[in-house]
């Protein structure tokens, strides 16, 4: 996919707005006038009006969205640069069950588990919900230390493990102290610094050097990061993974079993090389873990994931055109 089309399926709610505020308008100008040309255009842009609504304002929303695969956490199944649209609507009606591959929204402990596993989001335009800023806002990007010119453009030392997630997101949200003074700024551009490790940000809004200068000592937060890994374990399950003997290079092998069971699991990459004790999955709580077992941000690393963080199911690769593929 070229950066036009990147930038077409991750349009924020605002542009989205905008632009149908904006066709509708072109819609009345023209809707005016009686000659066949006038016609055919007003109907071509009313047909535009309907197909951008219904696919940024309810598809994209409720049903389908596009995501882009930024690590090998789920090598072989799903490749880096995969592109994959998932079902936002189906666990409406029922729920994730063994071996389905869901998205999710990542719970604080992931997050905090992450400092090895940096790459482990998906990459999408980030959006929030701006009542609950300080519960949704809970990744540290950084810390803003400066100001860079005159232009209203901020310095920010992000923290190892979210120096590449700027790339990524649309806004940011500028915590005062002790989280308060909670401030969600959409994000214009940013530059690395001379040091190749700082950031030099152009907020929206932001123009001149008194306004950026309110903003220094203050904390970045980038939003959740969305998690895809495959469903291993339901409510009710127990789960262990443990030492099965050594193979025949003398290297200590590991199973997942459930329910005592031992998994057949010809999606993998690799068996796990760790063990993890025996435990149930509580109510409402799902164990999840990636296809890549020795390289995965997952369950076995910070434990259960809430019903409630499940966004969809992983149904189709449509890109690259070669791997073009249902996710099984």
């Amino acid at each position: 996919m070229t950066p036009i089309t990147e930038r077409i399926a991750n349009l924020s709610i605002g542009y989205v707005l905008l632009i149908i505020a904006i066709l509708f308008v072109i819609r009345l100008i023209f809707g005016r006038y009686k000659s066949k040309l006038a016609k055919s255009f007003t109907e071509l842009v009313e047909s535009l009006l309907i197909a951008f609504a219904l696919v940024f304002l309810v598809i994209r929303p409720f049903v389908l969205q596009a995501f882009f695969i930024p690590s090998e956490s789920m090598e072989p199944t799903l490749l880096v640069h995969d592109r994959l649209l998932v079902n936002k609507f189906i666990y409406r009606f029922t729920d994730p069950k063994h071996a389905d591959v869901i998205v999710f929204k990542s719970p604080p402990s992931a997050n905090e588990a992450r400092s090895n596993y940096y790459d482990e989001g998906l990459m999408f335009a980030q959006r929030i919900d701006r009542k609950s800023a300080l519960f949704d806002w809970n990744a540290v990007a950084g810390k803003v230390t400066g100001v860079s010119g005159d232009s209203g453009e901020i310095v920010i030392h992000p923290t190892a493990a979210y120096a590449a997630d700027y790339r990524n997101i649309k806004e940011l949200c500028m915590l005062g102290k002790n989280d308060s003074e909670a401030r969600i700024i959409p994000l214009e551009n940013f530059r690395y610094g001379s040091d190749n490790y700082s950031l030099i940000v152009k907020l929206v809004g932001i123009n001149d050097k008194a306004s950026a200068e309110e903003l220094v000592g203050k904390e970045a937060r980038i939003g959740e990061k969305d998690y895809i890994k495959r469903v291993i374990g339901l409510p009710g399950d127990t789960i262990e993974i443990k030492y099965t003997g050594q193979s025949e290079y003398g290297e200590p092998e590991f199973a997942v079993y459930r329910n005592d069971q031992k998994l057949d699991e010809p999606y993998v990459m690799d068996t796990p090389d760790y063990s993890r004790k025996k435990v149930t999955v509580p109510k409402d709580m799902y164990y999840v873990m990636g296809d890549n077992r020795r390289n995965s941000n997952d369950s076995h690393e910070w434990g259960f994931l809430d019903r409630r963080r499940v966004v969809g199911k992983a149904m189709v690769i449509f890109w690259p055109f070669n791997r073009i593929r249902v996710i099984k």
